[in-house]
């Protein structure tokens, strides 16, 4: 009985390695060929790992059950297996000095010089070493290509069979509400079904992503190393050592799968014998592929950075410039001539492509051309009767009214699918608004057609576009969903992690590229299906298209729109760090005109993102006095008066945590203010005065305005995700020099320290080194340093309560999370947010050393708030002069 795949896979897996082995002895010198031989090794153990060889051939999984039906593709294999074998024992004969190497002479017709001119070099070239390095590859190489034709010629819709599946479970509700927080247009009740429909469809990428990691590791050896060693070894044979200090990086393990899977069987005649005799060294793949139309998104002009990252680079993902890898998605041998066409692959993978009307069952598209075809097909579409030549309609319902109104006798012989389709026909051009995700695309290019002065005065003229730049704004908004599934970590080390924040891209918009051609219709309204959908507001990120141009625009005072206050000045050197821009103060505000009630007003201008903001901080002529609710009050309205258009306050400060069971929190957390039934986030109460044992409340303020709920929501769900920003925030501020490096960095853990709350620091110890570790709480150890956000009730008490006893009962009359730390006091009514950095627990253990760190945590979570905050909502918020 000849040797099995298996059997020969093992052999010529172990004679590569004591090949390699030997080479790395010091009494061998023979350059970079250990380092060829290994890379073939490599090569090779990548294709027994991909295709199944090294199952035992009774295995459902092994390489004989799929070619069962194809026994000349599989005598081919054989073959080529055999020809790889005599080439890596004759290696081996070699470099275990079992005979002589030859070199190739070179003779004079071959060349116009003298044997005496070749130097070292080139006879290493024609030694015989290099010979069989170039014949080990010629073999692998065509290996790989049957690979190729194998799938090629029996292909499998690997996506529906991973569906099929029902041993993974993955909550689709996740990925609903990261559809809704990416593109909140999509959030409104009009567009549910569309929602519900993308978010699951990246549950299913999910899916599909874990069935081909598991059909790959059943695919992968299942041996152990020891079996490997065990198997036929051959005949010149070196001592067992050394096989001990070998590299071979192929994973041998073989993880257990969680299903049972087989290999899919070649079907007969598939693959012909011509086909196996052409097999050439060039590889006619996925990159001679012609793709005639792609989303801007694959070139990186729609799709954010953070986003893209998840691709891991084409050079990453070559081993030692192999042009073959495994693609860590299909997990197949795969070779691509340049990063656009690798990224292609991907979305055919993961099928990016939905149709994007609910009611449609259509399936999940790995090519736009397709995806695009059947929607302008079966949904983009006008319905003109023939008999009146002037009528088009959009809806097929009022088509077939008009037919039976006007035409009855067309349907007395056929039914109403007949006439449709007579009458059907995509549209010429296709309104802007129409985009599901998003509504700041009109805007954009209606900016574009006054700059072009194109005439669009009439406020009843459609925007339209032509479908093929429909087809590629709307294709990279599906991209940017799809490659949500690909998990973190997944784009090979990286540079760009999905939590690393892309700034505001500082490239010139370019006029011509960055917008597609327009056209205005009046002669028609929009898709009665889409009408709706220019009312909902823009997206939160802005990510559809290029951010505009921020850095060479000075904001005058009225586009200040979201106002910044703090308390101490280390707040405002740490919001200062926020800034993606700094903006000199204008001359009027040099000498303020709001002086009211002995306050100034001391600002900082700059932007984060798309907001302009103006930063102050409390400043009291008379320091002797506290900051009060009064200075509150005085500082907003100086700051309303002096910036007309301001519509949304932050109050951002520092604040004294209260934890419990429920509610771990540390020092250097961060609260934010959230409603409740009754509360709008921030409760005023009275510690001085007890009223029949408890902490009167004496006031309290209504729930901020929708927009700046609907972000603070953005964030949770981000939280949810692991897709937070400001861990990154704080770590680029930290390192941005060496004063912040001293002053900002996080203390260490030693120094978080919570007690009981009977027990009270000493009043004559300036610090906690000398309170007793038996009185402090015990606590579970985090896994990381990263400051956790909590959401809920900040309390305002005017004074801090300065024992745990008074916290407690605090914590237990009020829920409260934190107690903020300065008192900003009920200020008017105006939409705001309390954002508090925990630097103590709100006792008498004050800890000076995380106010500087606390402080930087909570401005770093104000700008990720303002991150989540569509500078369109906020314009549309009442200005907060109207409120004074």
């Amino acid at each position: 009985m000849s040797p099995s795949v298996l059997e020969k896979c093992r052999y010529c897996i172990t004679t590569l390695k004591t090949v390699v082995t030997t080479l790395a002895e010091p009494n061998h010198q023979n350059g970079p060929i250990g380092d060829q031989v290994n890379d073939q090794l490599e090569r090779f153990s990548l294709w027994t790992g991909n295709i199944g060889a090294l199952h035992r051939p009774d295995s459902p999984m092994s390489l004989e059950a799929r070619l069962s039906e194809a026994g000349d593709v599989l005598s081919y294999v054989l073959n080529l297996l055999d020809d790889l074998s005599e080439v890596t024992s004759e290696f081996l004969q070699i470099v275990a000095v079992e005979r002589e190497r030859t070199v190739a002479p070179i003779s004079d017709d071959d060349c116009d010089f003298s044997n005496d001119d070749v130097d070292q070099s080139e006879e290493e070239d024609l030694n015989e070493e290099n010979e069989l390095v170039k014949e080990v590859n010629a073999c692998i190489t065509r290996l790989f290509r049957v690979t190729s034709l194998v799938r090629q010629a029996n292909p499998t819709d690997r996506f529906a069979k991973a569906l099929s599946r029902n041993r993974y479970q993955f909550n689709d509700q996740f990925d609903i509400a990261h559809v809704a927080a990416k593109f909140p247009k999509l959030a409104t009740e009009e567009f549910t079904l569309l929602r519900r429909r993308l978010g699951r469809a990246i549950t299913h990428r999910r899916h599909y992503l874990c069935y081909i990691q598991d059909h790959r590791d059943q695919l992968d050896n299942p041996l152990s190393l020891e079996e490997l060693d065990q198997g036929s070894a051959p005949e010149p044979q070196t001592p067992d050592k050394q096989l001990e200090g070998g590299k071979l990086l192929l994973d041998c393990s073989g993880r257990p799968s969680t299903f049972v899977t087989k290999a899919s069987t070649l079907t007969p005649g598939r693959i012909t014998p011509q086909m196996l005799s052409t097999i050439q060294e060039s590889d006619s793949e996925d990159d001679t592929r012609s793709y005639t139309t792609i989303s801007r998104s694959v070139d990186g002009g729609d799709l954010d950075s953070s986003t893209l990252a998840r691709i891991p680079k084409l050079e990453e993902l070559k081993i030692k410039g192999q042009e073959e890898f495994e693609c860590p998605f299909c997990f197949r041998m795969k070779k691509f001539k340049n990063e656009r066409v690798w990224k292609r692959h991907v979305f055919a993978d993961l099928r990016p492509y939905v149709c994007t009307f609910p009611e449609c069952d259509a399936p999940y598209y790995g090519d736009i051309n397709q995806w695009f075809q059947h929607e302008m097909q079966n949904h983009r579409v006008s319905y003109s009767c023939r008999i009146c030549k002037s009528k088009t309609f959009y809806l097929k319902e009022l088509y077939l009214a008009h037919i039976r109104r006007h035409h009855p006798d067309i349907l007395e012989d056929g039914d109403e699918q007949v006439v449709l389709e007579i009458s059907r026909k995509p549209l010429d051009q296709i309104p802007a608004q129409d985009c599901p995700c998003c509504s700041t695309w009109i805007d954009r290019l209606k900016e574009r057609a006054e700059a072009s002065r194109l005439p669009i005065s009439d406020p009843d003229n459609v925007l339209t576009v032509f479908p093929m730049v429909f087809k590629r704004h709307l294709a990279s908004h599906l991209e940017q969903l799809a490659l949500f599934a690909i998990p973190i970590g997944s784009s090979i080390e990286s540079e760009a992690d999905s939590n690393v924040v892309i700034e505001v891209d500082k490239r010139t918009v370019s006029d011509k590229s960055d917008f597609p051609p327009l056209s205005f219709d009046s002669s028609r309204p929009s898709s009665p299906t889409r009408r709706q959908q220019s009312a909902s507001s823009e997206t939160t990120d802005g990510k559809e298209g290029k951010m505009r141009e921020h850095i060479s625009h000075i904001p005058t005072l009225e586009e200040y729109q979201i106002g910044w206050v703090c308390a101490l000045p280390i707040e405002v050197l740490a919001a200062q760090e926020m800034l993606d821009e700094r903006f000199e103060t204008p001359e009027e505000l040099d000498n303020p005109r709001a002086d009211i009630g002995g306050y100034t007003g001391v600002y900082t201008l700059g932007r984060i993102g798309r907001h302009y903001v103006v930063i102050t901080r409390l400043t009291d002529r008379r320091p002797a006095y506290p900051y009060t609710q009064h200075a509150t009050v005085t500082c907003v309205r100086s700051m309303i008066r002096n910036f007309s258009s301001l519509r949304v306050v932050l109050l951002v400060g520092l604040g004294g945590g209260i934890p419990s069971a429920a509610n771990d929190i540390r020092l250097g957390d961060v609260v934010t203010s959230y409603p409740t039934d009754t509360c709008g986030g921030v409760r005023q109460y009275n510690m001085r005065k007890i009223e029949d044992g408890k902490v009167p409340c004496i006031g309290f303020v209504k729930s901020p305005p929708r927009s700046l709920l609907a972000a603070v929501e953005t964030m949770r769900t981000a939280a949810y995700l692991e897709n937070l920003c400001y861990p990154t925030y704080i770590q680029q501020a930290v390192q941005r020099n060496t004063h912040m490096l001293q002053n900002f960095a996080r203390p260490g853990s030693q120094f978080d320290r919570l007690f009981q709350s009977q027990y009270e620091h000493p009043p004559t110890a300036a610090t906690c080194d000398g309170c007793p570790t038996e009185w402090e709480v015990t606590r579970n150890v985090r896994e990381d340093d990263v400051p956790r956000v909590h959401y809920g009730i900040i309390a305002s008490v005017g004074v801090d309560p300065y024992h745990g006893e008074a916290r407690e009962k605090l914590r237990r009359d009020t829920a409260a999370l934190c107690v903020m730390r300065e008192n900003f006091g009920l200020v008017p009514d105006f939409p705001r947010i309390v954002i508090c950095g925990i630097c103590d627990y709100s006792d008498s253990h004050k800890n000076l050393q995380w106010e500087r760190y606390a402080a930087l945590a909570a401005t770093s979570c104000a700008k990720e708030l303002l991150r989540y905050l569509s500078p369109y909502k906020v314009s549309q918020e009442k200005p907060l002069r109207d409120s004074m």
